[in-house]
């Protein structure tokens, strides 16, 4: 459905608006909202974001859709304009700021228009004539802007801003952009603008006076032997000494004149090439400004080039320092994946270290740091830990004291801790060579042991607490800093190989497919991956209480832009394999839309073809499928564009999403924010837009120098941070929520729900729950359903809620805490306890409406591909598997969003089970492969229902309550429909949907059965058959279906095991794989004549149809087991002889397989179950073969 079809046309809805009689947009903006006194809430017939939806349908301005009914009096257009220059403004964007109210002490009068230029259309000359500016023509411009003598664009872009010192501000007739000014009236380029007679250098070739050419001026700029960008800057700031003035021909610009002639970073512009032997120091002049003596700064040297060609020699050095040197982002020693023979060599560099540490240069103190990191991280790996490295590396060294005891005595303490110079020469190795460090730790005893781990990340000796770690318990520094996406020492790859433990864990991953991922993940191949993998699967001692979503998506939203057109939202995959989709091609749809597809690469790994991007959707969340070739939906996922729960978003302008939003940014960028409604912010107004249906409010455009405040009940929660990395408090990330009910939760009661902070001790595991610091303050605890202000919030620490549906689906909890002045934003995840656990099931719409699943009703066809479901445990059972009487389906995780896979089924009844054999049955619903199209009105037997639209050219073919058949064609039943409804003249027993030769869809008259008993009409059992009609759902119906298979069971099996059936005379397809497994449950126990049995297996062979009995291989082999004849036998045997064990299973489960085989009467409940499950499930022929192994001797 279109947004315009839910939405009043343009014109009634202007007219709507216009009679509400708002001032201006900031009123718009609080009528939709529902926030304008004496007005009620925006209605949900007109938009919140009218320029979006009727953008191709009459939209024109904001002007136009609010305001031209109310009827103002303007002054002519020469007073107008005489007043407003009157008023000395500048620029268009002063008169905005003007006519927004936001300069001090200038109020617009009522009778000056905001928009000149539409009232006064006949006489408008634009904005410079309207306030009073206008240009210089381009020769009067340039000879001014030449006296300026400026030096480049860069001063040019600080004069323009009124920002270079000594300089008089800019006239109001030299534009800002000439460029565009005077593109047609004599413009050239910036250099004629500017009067500094260069060019650029272009794609076509060298130009006369161009700046030097890029070889040239990086060979200039590395005889400056800089070592940093911080020295470029003071270098073309004239602020360092003994270095010769800027060239005219060297840019101070390098990355923009050379971006297309040669530029790849500043490393390599820079060069490193300090002359080490020298030992230079670069004074620096520091800017003061009211200060006449400068301070001087010393700025460590490095000398890489030189350090390379003196070990030119040594392969094994020289492919480290190139490694290192080519890579701009940080690095660690175990991504150098040294070679034994490689190590060896480092060892022999290591223990022929000599020179006095105070002596080197800064270069070889690095060089000394690289080398012992090396050395630690590959020799020693196996016997470091993290509660105990100087130790291991300390008697490590005291070992080899026959050899050399130069570099214990030199870089160590008396008491074996490293001692400055091991310091110095570690953090010179960390600053040359982009190395992961944890410098900027407050603990000076550990930032050196955590740089040293940050090297090689996890270690063979830690995973005895590898269980608390993956679910976010006491992770240590260097694994918190490797997954933090925010930090500088973050790896994609360990990122990739922590959520390979994580799905494995959690039954996603087998052990073969974790062990062959992590075999090709740098940072995990060189550890004991059995044991590893072995610790990943153990469980604390005691349940301990989630942190925060441990679900891992592998479709996210990777990005958030904003421009003019709106919003749009990126989605992006990951981790692909986890899916385990065999096939090469599956196709994405999102809200029934096509959006992409994933494609097998030359691996046959599927991966993502290009990222999806949608653009200015009517809802937060969307839906994403992934179809075969089939159009069956393999995978489903909800993606949630922006959480409510959560407040608020920040993205930049290339939108890039901030989960930290108080790292520190980049003040040469502009950002967004999208926040709740409820939030407020005065900044630019007037360009804020409301998003997903007005509770979603986009502040755009947001500067280092704009004064922006997020703010709720006056309260500020937030603001950019240019200035610091701001540190969150310990306890921040030690809060749970929990709720407790005894005996069972009962939805929309009202529960307490408390937040503690949860401290545990690693070795004993033992659980603290503490209270929230009195400093602490909750501003703001939203949920999905709700929030509460801090006067709703008891002891700081609870509140009470009803409990609804949505909260068990989605516990997602949103705190805003004030902390020391600051407020924190932290998202907690509830836990439930009660005391007797409850499985339940809720059906997902897509309107965002949830509601649990009655056990006492069934599901159809229908509601499995329009809903979505979600199955609640709230003991947390790693997985469920989903059976029905007499099969196994599909593995599902319990608290997550399930898709469930095809059903087949008469009435059957839907299992969870915690293993797949011998384990308690508990129903979650009852299911009928059915209902799609078309439904039969229960209550109104004549009349039938149309769901969706009937596939082109079919027909129906209808089975009465006289027991007639009638064909109705697809014209007809469009001819007869009447509002989605077909009424006929008789009741209805059944229904067909035909297409082809293939039943499509059916209904029926669900209580047929409960009146009709005669069991010889083959024609009306042949119906209800292919109808699918719920057999299962009571025991008489069962019973009937078995009385007409006995009474003529060769019948029976002369009809149903075929490929096709003849109903009203229609040759029509007939699925076995639907029938097969209720021909099994209701046969199971019976007992069939020798003689019958060899008939019908001597039919099923004459006709070619023995796949079809194997599809029954209990039956087969009941019917094996009761005639005589070895023929058949043998024959049967040679159809599974090649058939093999694919799943492990022990000697003696196969062996009670095979042994229940041979007596199927006396089996209880569970026994027959197994039996079903196993002869349906990986091994089935394999069982088959075995038991006929016996029977034959």
């Amino acid at each position: 459905m279109s947004n315009l079809s839910k939405y009043l046309s343009f014109d009634e809805a202007r007219n709507y608006v216009r009679n509400q009689n708002l001032e201006n947009t900031r009123a718009w903006k609080k009528w939709s909202n529902g926030t304008l006194e004496g007005k009620e809430r925006r209605p949900d017939f007109i938009p919140s974001n009218p320029d979006i939806v009727y953008r191709n349908d009459g939209w024109i301005s904001w002007s136009d859709w609010i305001s031209e009914n109310i009827e103002i009096e303007y002054l002519p257009f020469e007073e107008a304009r005489d007043f407003v220059r009157s008023l000395n403004l500048v620029n268009a964007e002063q008169w905005q700021r003007y006519y927004q109210g936001k300069i001090d002490g200038l109020v617009k009068p009522d009778n000056i228009p905001w928009n000149p230029q539409k009232i006064y259309a006949e006489q408008w000359n634009g904005i410079k004539d309207w306030i009073g500016t206008d240009w210089k023509n381009f020769e009067e411009a340039r000879e001014f802007v030449r006296n300026l003598g400026l030096n480049g664009q860069v001063e040019w872009r600080l004069y323009c801003k009124n920002e270079l010192n000594g300089y008089e501000s800019k006239p109001l007739d030299i534009p800002t952009d000439p460029k565009r000014v005077y593109e047609d009236n004599g413009w050239i380029d910036m250099s004629d603008w500017l009067g500094t007679e260069r060019k650029r250098r272009t794609t076509h070739g060298e130009v006369d006076d161009t700046w030097l050419s890029y070889e040239d001026a990086k060979e200039y700029v590395h005889s400056l032997k800089l070592s940093s960008y911080d020295e470029w800057k003071a270098y073309i700031d004239n602020r360092i000494e003994n270095l010769p003035l800027r060239p005219m021909d060297l840019p101070k610009s390098p990355q923009y004149v050379y971006k297309n002639d040669g530029w790849t970073n500043w490393s390599d512009w820079l060069g490193n090439t300090i002359d080490e032997v020298a030992e230079q120091k670069h004074i620096i002049h520091e800017k003061h400004s009211n200060k006449e003596v400068h301070e001087h700064t010393t700025v460590v040297s490095f000398t890489l080039d030189q350090l390379i060609k003196e070990y030119q020699r040594n392969a094994t050095i020289t492919k480290i320092l190139l490694f290192l040197n080519n890579e701009s982002s940080f690095k660690s020693i175990i991504e150098l994946d040294l070679t034994v023979n490689d190590i060896n060599e480092i060892e022999e560099l290591f223990f022929h270290f000599r020179g006095e540490p105070g002596k080197l240069t800064h270069t070889k103190k690095a060089f000394v740091g690289l080398v012992f990191l090396t050395y630690v991280i590959y020799k020693l790996e196996s016997k470091l830990s993290y509660s105990s490295l100087w130790k291991a590396i300390t008697s490590d060294l005291e070992h080899y004291s026959s050899v050399t005891r130069h570099f214990l005595d030199s870089y160590f303490t008396s008491q074996n801790y490293p001692n400055f110079f091991l310091k110095e020469s570690i953090e010179y190795a960390c600053n040359l060579f982009h190395l992961r460090n944890n410098f900027d730790a407050k603990d000076e005893q550990q930032y050196v042991r955590n740089t040293i781990l940050l090297q090689i990340g996890l270690l063979n000796k830690s995973f005895d607490h590898l269980k608390l770690w993956l679910s976010n318990y006491n992770l240590p520094v260097i694994v918190s800093e490797l997954l933090d996406v925010d930090s500088q020492n973050y790896s994609k790859e360990f990122n990739d190989g922590w959520r390979v433990l994580r799905r494995f864990r959690d039954n996603i991953l087998s052990n073969d497919q974790a062990k062959n991922i992590l075999t090709q993940n740098i940072w995990f191949k060189h550890l004991n991956l059995d044991e590893l993998l072995k610790a990943a699967k153990q469980r604390a001692k005691k349940q301990l209480m989630i942190t925060q979503d441990e679900d891992l998506p592998v479709f996210y939203l990777e990005k958030i832009n904003y421009s003019d057109d709106g919003l749009s939202f990126t989605i992006n995959a990951q981790d692909l394999y986890s899916l385990n989709l065999s096939g090469f091609r599956y196709e994405i749809y999102i809200d029934d839309e096509y959006k992409g597809v994933l494609i097998a690469n030359n691996s046959k790994e599927l991966i993502l073809e290009s990222p999806i991007t949608i653009f200015n959707l009517a809802t937060n969340q969307i839906d994403l499928e992934l179809r075969n070739e089939d159009d069956d939906v393999v995978f489903a996922t909800e993606i949630v564009l922006f959480d409510f729960s959560e407040q608020m978003v920040l993205f930049d302008e290339d939108g890039n999403i901030y989960q930290n939003i108080f790292k520190k940014l980049n003040a040469h960028k502009k950002y967004h924010i999208l926040m709740d409604s409820d939030l407020d912010c005065d900044f630019n107004d007037d360009f804020q837009r409301e998003y997903f249906d007005g509770y979603a409010t986009l502040v755009p455009f947001i500067g280092y120098k704009d004064n922006c405040k997020i703010t709720y009940n006056e309260e500020i929660l937030f603001e950019l941070n240019f200035t610091e990395n701001v540190e969150k408090p310990e306890f921040i990330d030690q809060l749970v929520l929990y709720t407790t009910a005894n005996p069972s939760f009962i939805l929309n009661n009202e529960y307490t729900f408390e937040l503690k902070i949860m401290q545990i001790d690693s070795k004993t595991e033992e659980v603290d729950l503490k209270t929230l610091p009195s400093e602490a303050k909750i501003i703001k605890w939203s949920y999905l359903g709700g929030y509460s202000d801090s006067d709703d919030i008891e002891n700081n620490s609870s509140i009470k809620s009803k409990l609804y549906p949505e909260m068990i689906t989605s516990p997602k909890h949103t705190l805003l805490i004030k902390y020391k002045n600051r407020v924190f934003k932290k998202v907690v995840y509830c836990n439930f306890f009660e005391k007797q656990n409850q499985y339940r099931l809720f059906q997902m719409g897509s309107d965002a409406t949830v509601k649990l699943v009655d056990r006492t009703g069934y599901l159809t066809k229908s509601d499995l591909k329009r809903y979505r479901y979600y199955l609640s445990d709230f003991s947390r059972t790693e997985q469920f598997y989903i059976k029905n009487k007499s099969s196994f389906y599909q593995t599902i995780r319990p608290n997550k969003i399930i898709n469930f896979a095809k059903f087949d089924g008469f009435g059957e009844t839907i299992f969870i089970a915690e293993h797949l054999f011998n384990s308690p049955l508990i129903s979650v619903f009852d299911y009928r492969n059915s209902d799609e199209y078309i439904s039969i009105n229960q209550e109104k037997k004549n009349e039938i229902f149309i769901h969706r639209e009937l596939p082109q050219q079919c027909k129906l073919i209808l089975l009465d309550q006289n027991l007639k058949e009638h064909e109705f064609p697809h014209q007809q039943l469009l001819e007869s429909a009447n509002n989605h409804e077909i009424c006929f003249d008789n009741e209805l027993v059944s229904v067909l949907v035909i297409q082809g030769n293939s039943v499509v869809d059916s209904s029926y008259d669900n209580s047929f059965l409960d009146s009709f008993n005669d069991y010889t009409n083959t024609e009306v059992i042949k119906n209800l058959l292919v109808s699918n009609y719920p057999f299962l759902s009571k025991q008489s119906h069962t019973n009937f279906l078995r009385k007409f298979i006995m009474h003529n069971i060769e019948e029976f099996f002369s009809i149903f095991y075929n490929d096709r059936i003849i109903i009203n005379e229609n040759l029509l397809r007939l699925d076995f794989s639907k029938i097969n497994l209720l021909i099994e449950h209701v046969l199971f126990s019976l007992k069939i004549d020798a003689e019958v049995s060899e008939r019908i297996l001597q039919r099923i062979i004459l006709n070619k149809q023995e796949r079809l009995m194997l599809d029954t291989p209990i039956i087969l082999f009941k019917l094996l087991l009761s005639c005589g004849s070895n023929k058949l036998k043998y024959y049967f045997y040679n159809l599974v002889n090649d058939a093999e064990l694919e799943d492990e299973r022990d000697e003696s489960f196969i062996e009670l397989i095979i042994n229940n085989l041979f007596d199927t009467t006396t089996l209880s409940g569970p026994q027959k179950h197994n039996l079903k499950v196993a002869m349906h499930y990986i091994n089935g022929p394999y069982y088959l073969k075995k038991a006929l192994e016996k029977l034959n001797g």
